[in-house]
């Protein structure tokens, strides 16, 4: 039987000690689809018994907690192995501790969502824009565009632009997603001279996409010209 401590005059705190010894961290789960912020994934949730409460011996007085972690591990350990419900959403936050000390907080909680197998959906949460259009020989463009990419969600796999109305067949574009990166670009070329295009420029992941902000809505409108910028027609240089 573990030992009892006097919390207060009117109430009894199990001796419980999660944090103890050294480097470890724990993980908290939480259901619904809306981030329930710190004070819900709670930290070091103190068990007590109430005044004129039975207290039971052996394990069930054991059973008292100070913390609602989901799993706890200990350094060199580095994973964690919890089974998510199958079709839930919910949230997850991971905190370091050290000698009874542990962080309230490491970063944002992350949202997380299963399929009826238990398997856990690619959840992209970032954002993106058409950033500018350069014409290029050829009767192509550039597409230059930015994208945010937060901390509680997945990532892209790449970017992908397709065509949705105009003249001629064009090729879908692709540019890989890289990890701290923001501003991309993509390029098609042999467009028909004058002709009108829609595209559209996606991230995705999986089967999982997010249509990034156009010139018109979620759509990029262009007119092809075959004959590109035009060059330059005399360089000269200057002393400053």
């Amino acid at each position: 039987m573990r030992a009892v401590l006097h919390w207060s005059r009117h109430r009894i705190a199990f001796a419980h000690r999660p944090f103890a010894g050294g480097l470890g961290a724990a993980l908290y789960v939480a259901y619904g689809d809306t981030d329930p912020g710190q004070s819900n994934i709670v930290y070091r949730n103190t068990a007590a018994v109430r005044p004129g409460s039975r207290i039971a011996r052996g394990g069930r007085v054991a059973a008292g907690t100070k913390t609602t972690a989901a799993a706890i591990v200990k350094s060199p350990t580095n994973q964690f192995s919890y089974t998510l419900p199958a079709n839930k959403i919910g949230w997850f936050q991971v905190r370091t501790h050290d000698q009874d000390i542990e962080n309230p907080v490491i970063s944002g909680a992350r949202r997380w969502q299963t399929d009826a197998q238990g398997s856990l959906l690619v959840n992209l949460t970032g954002d993106g824009s058409l950033l500018g259009i350069e014409k290029r020989d050829g009767g192509g463009f550039r597409f230059r565009f930015v994208w945010n990419q937060p901390s509680d969600g997945d990532a892209p796999v790449d970017f992908i632009l397709r065509k949705t109305a105009g003249p001629t067949a064009v090729s879908d574009a692709t540019t890989s997603y890289a990890d701290g990166q923001r501003y991309y670009d993509v390029i098609v070329s042999g467009l028909q001279d004058g002709g009108a295009y829609t595209f559209t420029l996606s991230a995705r992941n999986g089967s999982s996409e997010v249509l990034l902000q156009g010139n018109n809505g979620t759509q990029i409108d262009v007119v092809a010209d075959a004959t590109g910028p035009p060059a330059p027609t005399n360089v000269t240089a200057e002393e400053r």
